[in-house]
């Protein structure tokens, strides 16, 4: 597979006219420069490092019952973490051994995950609404020792195939005595703290082993060490540079897949405060409250936020829906002098300072008002839905990345950003356009081979590079634009490639359409 010779190879790195495509000998020696790590090297060390700064600082928040939200304290946070890696320990859980978690979004998976990392364990993330048949295959082909649930019912949905082998199961609900002598209540684990070994883990140990989603067969394991968890984290705050200790991260997506974790990652680095959403179906409902800085969702989210709040105009007077559509007309506009086509006139500058105080501001206002930007990413999102936002000075910036690589291969930044695309290449990332189209990509996020899968092809060419199995270009200022999945793109007879995402994206703003195939 050969390389396309004008493709930006990262972050800033402008390339014009032709280059030549490296060698297998100097691709090699790519690979090998090490980066410089701006924080602890492990996910236990880079905890204690926050703790040690600011013990008393809020970590986070959760929801009990009526009481609203309660506040978790560093100090307070490490010594649960603490509490539960000791009572791991004691149950003979060490180094290398597999934790799978398996519960939904909270402070609770979070204390799971530190304390079995501080142990040197490799944490497992289970989605808990998987199916019973994934679950049982990433339990039992990851090796698991122990799990963590919500309730026993999670342990009988899985017909205890899996469980029989497991040394522990910690289950949140007060259920546990229906299981055998393995089933433990989790508040058992929240006693003594025993001293612990400060030398794990190193910083090349392996931290998750994650699990494709399986759709077009089984699903692949994908390890990743602790190292590379952190270059994940220090990558995504040099792009999202304008996070603070005073910001709110509001935590709602799935723990189970990477980005959330990692974005929580991002919070212990700058001190932010994470607020822990359990039920997705809530997060509206306490955003406004929450008032984050920025807000991290998959494209359908902001679909339906677009399609309600087109709704909304919809039902005012015409008077008023005339005055709200010239608003938004007033913001593309400026929106568009900003990202560099003809400059904004001082008519156009007071117009927008007018609409978007009496006007644009109030639609920010649904996401709590102190909205910076939106990220999102998994899927393509809807021109319209797009353009919306950035019209009412919200930008939705879109991301690209894949399960194979921790890092996002590409990201748009704040003040850097283009419509459409899913940005340009993140800095440790190397990014190739093949002769066919296909981007490529290399760097030290990029995984080493699927788990369990010695000496099989896992998309690697001879230079390293990883096949994404995307269709993409590159436009003349290095941003990547997608144009679909090479095993879903569509081949006419005139020879044209259709990319059937972009179909189904249009048809999904047919309001009475929710899904398409």
């Amino acid at each position: 597979m050969s390389t396309s010779p004008s493709t930006p190879r990262s972050r800033g790195e402008q390339l014009t006219g032709t280059r030549e495509v490296c060698s297998l000998g100097e691709a090699q020696q790519a690979t090998t420069v090490v980066t410089e790590l701006k924080y602890p090297g492990t996910i236990p060390d880079f905890l204690a490092w926050r703790v040690a700064r600011a013990p008393e600082a809020i970590a986070c928040y959760h929801r009990e019952g009526a009481s609203g939200w309660l506040a978790t304290t560093w100090s307070a946070y490490a010594r649960a973490v603490q509490q539960i890696a000791s009572f791991l320990r004691r149950r003979g859980l060490g180094q290398g051994d597999r934790v799978g978690i398996m519960i939904p979004t909270g402070r609770e998976w979070e204390y799971a995950e530190k304390a079995a990392l501080s142990l040197g364990c490799v944490v497992v993330g289970i989605e808990p609404h998987a199916t019973s048949q994934h679950k049982r295959y990433v339990i039992r082909e990851s090796g698991a020792k122990a799990l963590v649930v919500s309730s026993y019912d999670d342990l009988a949905a899985l017909d205890n195939g899996p469980v029989d082998s497991l040394k522990l199961v910690l289950s949140l609900e007060d259920a546990a005595a229906q299981g055998g002598d393995n089933v433990v209540h989790w508040s058992a684990a929240l006693g003594e703290v025993d001293d612990l070994d400060e030398h794990l883990p190193r910083d090349s140990d392996p931290a998750t082993l994650i699990y494709t989603s399986g759709t077009t067969g089984d699903p692949k394991g994908i390890l990743y060490t602790h190292r590379q968890c952190m270059l994940a984290c220090q990558s995504l705050l040099e792009v999202y540079d304008n996070f603070g200790a005073d910001d709110n991260v509001i935590c709602w997506m799935p723990l189970a897949s990477l980005f959330q974790r990692i974005m929580n990652l991002c919070a212990i680095g700058t001190g932010s405060q994470v607020y822990f959403i359990a039920d997705p179906q809530a997060v509206m409902e306490s955003v406004a409250e929450i008032k984050p800085a920025v807000f991290i969702g998959v494209p359908r989210f902001y679909e339906k936020l677009h399609s309600g709040i087109l709704e909304r105009i919809a039902g005012m007077s015409p008077p008023m829906r005339r005055l709200v559509t010239m608003a938004l007309d007033i913001g593309r506009r400026q929106a568009a002098a900003t990202n560099g086509e003809p400059s904004s006139t001082q008519a156009q500058s007071l117009a927008y300072r007018i609409a978007d105080r009496l006007i644009l501001s109030r639609f920010r206002g649904v996401m709590g008002g102190n909205i910076q930007y939106l990220i999102s990413g998994s899927a393509p999102c809807p021109s319209a839905v797009l353009e919306f936002f950035e019209a009412i000075g919200m930008p939705l910036l879109e991301a690209y990345g894949m399960s194979e690589n921790i890092i996002p291969v590409t990201a748009n930044a704040p003040g850097d950003y283009r419509l459409g695309s899913v940005g340009k290449p993140m800095r440790l990332n190397d990014v190739l356009i093949a002769d066919d189209g296909e981007v490529l990509v290399r760097g030290e996020g990029v995984f080493s081979g699927y788990y369990g899968e010695n000496g099989a092809d896992s998309g690697f060419n001879a230079e390293g590079f990883f096949a994404s199995g995307d269709y993409g270009h590159f436009d003349d200022e290095g941003y990547l634009f997608l144009q679909g999945r090479k095993n879903e793109i569509v081949k006419t007879s005139t020879g044209r490639r259709i990319a059937l995402n972009r179909v189904e994206a249009r048809l999904k703003q047919v309001p009475l359409i929710d899904q398409v195939v």
